[in-house]
């Protein structure tokens, strides 16, 4: 890897520590947005964000056990879907994203059609709040959706307590971390919190309904 890829690839992994993801969550998810729509067309950097999400699926793929047999969805799956691309490619699973951004699923979609044309990933634009959740194993929510406590409030009318539930979230101390809503503390249980240590306080919250 060159210097100049070098430093993108550092500045992604540190990124969240650079806007502090959990004060300015806004700033952060648009940064992200607006990247992502940008080096969808640079080809040569698309190897380099590939990695950049590389070690944090493998490990999400690891601790909720996603295999060919689950169906997975992924909730704000971005122009660049990197981790459907990773999660199919590791494990055959049925994969599919959706996020609310009109413009961000057309790009996804004409990406995955130029790159990934063999990949069983499917895209939609869609509220996360307005889906049916009962036909999914794994359901993975992205930091920055900003409306979180409304999808998991719906997650918990849909799914059985076998459903794994993973959301990605800025936390600054996880041995004390909980919901900042009763319903959803008093409704899931958290099952583990991986922390990316490459990623600066990013952490994977893995939820069952109790």
């Amino acid at each position: 890897m060159n210097k100049k890829n070098s430093f993108l690839f550092n500045f992604l992994k540190q990124s969240n520590t650079f806007f502090d993801m959990e004060k300015f969550k806004s700033i952060s998810a648009n940064f992200f947005i607006i990247f992502e729509k940008t080096i969808v067309n640079l080809d040569k950097f698309l190897p380099i964000y590939m990695r950049f999400y590389e070690k944090m699926v493998t490990d999400e793929i690891k601790i909720a056990n996603i295999s060919k047999e689950k169906k997975l969805l992924h909730i704000g799956s971005g122009p660049i879907p990197a981790t459907l691309i990773i999660i199919s490619k590791k494990t055959n699973a049925d994969t599919t994203g959706v996020d609310i951004n009109k413009q961000s699923v057309q790009k996804s979609k004409k990406f995955l059609k130029k790159h990934y044309p063999s990949l069983n990933i499917k895209i939609i634009n869609k509220d996360g709040a307005d889906l049916d959740f009962n036909h999914y194993d794994v359901i993975l929510i992205s930091d920055g959706v900003s409306n979180i406590n409304q999808i998991l409030k719906n997650i918990y009318k849909s799914v059985n307590k076998k459903t794994q539930i993973i959301f990605r979230k800025t936390i600054q101390d996880k041995e004390n971390f909980s919901f900042n809503e009763e319903f959803l503390n008093k409704n899931f249980k958290i099952k583990k919190i991986k922390t990316h240590s490459s990623y600066g306080n990013l952490s994977s919250v893995f939820l069952s309904k109790k």
